[in-house]
């Protein structure tokens, strides 16, 4: 089974994108991925579309990310990623 946009929002979980070149990290939008793609489209070709804004490389990794709160309140996350 591929993971899919679909399967993000089902969870609730986020979708980060890292740059194969430069390693830079961005978190996405998912619903804004949804309108533009359709739920139905694949987290690996999320990656394979994405373009990095610091240094232009084309394609990446991306990762599900569930976001937990710690005990003093701040945001930490578990990882899982698809390439």
């Amino acid at each position: 089974m591929i993971a899919t946009l679909d399967n993000l929002v089902v969870n609730d979980n986020g979708l980060r994108l890292f740059c194969n070149s430069c390693v830079r990290c961005v978190d996405l939008e998912v619903n804004a991925l949804v309108e533009r793609y359709g739920a139905a489209i694949s987290l690996p070709e999320i990656g394979r579309r994405g373009r990095c804004k610091a240094c232009g490389a084309k394609g990446g990794s991306v990762a599900a990310a569930n976001a937990i709160v710690g005990e003093n309140g701040t945001a930490l996350h578990k990882q899982m990623a698809y390439q």
